[in-house]
């Protein structure tokens, strides 16, 4: 009787063992089998693909080039320098992507805002790769330029030299930036409701930012909600919070001139920010037209130094033509794209800083508003763009009753020592 139990048991065990075999077998069967490790046409990517093409244009059209990637060939081969390190993969194929061509992908990503799927195209390569590399590159590039291009100034001689500028510049005395702050419109984010919907019935990142008088940006907070008012992403940004706790080492109070009043050094603003004792922002009013005409001085001045930040983001949002159109991409994309933007700006401002303006590219002269003969002319880049991708943030109403004595002491000075030739007539004119 054992004897027929352990023989029925070790037949239903040698069953069991046949039957997953067969089971195994026939889920092998259903795999489906890749005709190729890589599509066949990626395998062109190094003679056909558009990094081959730019490559083409360095060696006989600079200018081509510069239209591709927004840079010329020597400020290419010093950016590759400085990013190509953290961009080499490791050697397990012989088609590997080396850094250049990592790097060209991303610029020409930035340069115009085209689809991935079409860039995949373009570059010969697979869709998921272009969405990583594009993304890993520009991590890189906010971590290495970031560090070199984008500094606040820390001690009260280096915000004087920022004013200095703009007083130079600009003839609006006791400056140490401009401040604005605007939307990046974006596609709406999955399940995210009305948390990033602003009040232009858009889905949108903020992002407020600071430049000097060069049109550099000194400071940018990305990433705060659409849907927060203008002073609350102010105030909760590492910025505005040490700007209002009096943190940012910006130079004592001093006289404006030999003769001219006390006064502390301030940012200039527009009606989205908060007047405080270092935030300088025009009367309202402007639209009633009954405005004085002292107040009317006051903000023609103020807003030619305020039109630095204006021309930054246009200079920017023109260059970079990412921002041209709602992004399609997730929050964190989103301000990775800001950021290496903004890195990129900074970098081939500095580039063309020491070389004479009509032989600068990125920037080029009459690209941006300048008086001429004592009348204002808008830069070139107004009349290229409009900026779909940027909304301006709505005005605010904080007064602080400090900050209105220290704007009136100002609106005295621009009215006597401190007036330009052609303020008057253009202020008569209508400018304000």
């Amino acid at each position: 009787m054992s004897s027929d139990s352990s023989w029925t048991s070790s037949s239903s065990e040698c069953d069991d063992d046949i039957n997953l075999l067969l089971l195994l077998l026939l889920r092998r069967r259903k795999r489906r089998r890749r005709r190729f490790w890589v599509n066949f046409l990626w395998m062109s990517r190094k003679e056909k693909g558009a990094h081959n093409f730019g490559l083409e244009t360095a060696l006989i059209d600079e200018t081509m080039f510069r239209k591709f990637t927004r840079m010329s060939v020597v400020q290419y081969e010093d950016l590759l320098q400085k990013i190509g390190p953290s961009l080499i993969s490791q050697p397990t194929r012989d088609d590997i992507i080396d850094p250049s061509t990592k790097l060209m992908l991303t610029l020409r990503f930035l340069a115009t805002g085209e689809s991935l799927s079409s860039l995949s195209i373009q570059f010969r390569m697979g869709n998921s790769t272009v969405v990583k590399w594009i993304y890993k590159t520009m991590k890189v590039l906010t971590d290495k330029l970031t560090p070199i291009v984008l500094c606040l100034p820390k001690t009260p001689a280096e915000w004087k030299k920022v004013a200095d500028g703009f007083e130079r510049n600009w003839q609006f005395p006791h400056t140490v930036g401009a401040i604005d702050g605007k939307h990046i419109v974006m596609q709406a984010q999955p399940h995210s409701g009305s948390i990033n919907f602003n009040y232009k019935k858009q889905h949108s990142l903020n992002l407020l930012a600071v430049c000097d008088s060069e049109y550099k940006f000194i400071a940018v907070d990305i990433g705060a909600r659409g849907r927060e008012s203008d002073g609350g992403v102010f105030r909760k940004s590492n910025f505005g919070k040490r700007l209002l706790d009096r943190s940012l080492n910006l130079p004592p109070p001093s006289a404006i001139s030999p003769t001219g009043p006390i006064l502390p050094f301030y940012f200039v603003a527009d009606e989205a920010f908060p007047l405080d004792q270092n935030i300088m922002r025009p009367f309202p009013g402007r639209s009633t037209g009954v405005m004085p005409f002292r107040q009317r001085i006051f903000n023609y001045r103020l807003s030619r130094g305020r039109r630095t930040i204006e021309n930054s983001f246009g200079i920017l949002c023109c260059q970079w033509r990412v921002f041209r159109i709602p992004i399609n991409a997730t929050e964190v994309h989103i301000k990775l794209i800001a950021a290496a933007a903004i890195c990129l700006h900074n970098y081939l401002r500095k580039e063309e800083e020491n070389i004479p303006e009509d032989a600068r590219r990125y920037c080029p002269v009459n690209f941006t508003d300048r008086i001429v003969d004592g009348v204002e002319v808008e830069g070139l880049w107004r009349r290229e763009i409009q900026m779909d991708a940027f909304a301006p943030l709505p005005p605010s109403r904080r007064r602080n009753l400090a900050a209105i004595n220290i704007r009136e002491c100002l609106v005295d000075f621009l009215l006597n020592e401190g007036q330009v030739p052609w303020q008057n007539e253009m202020v008569n004119n209508g400018a304000f």
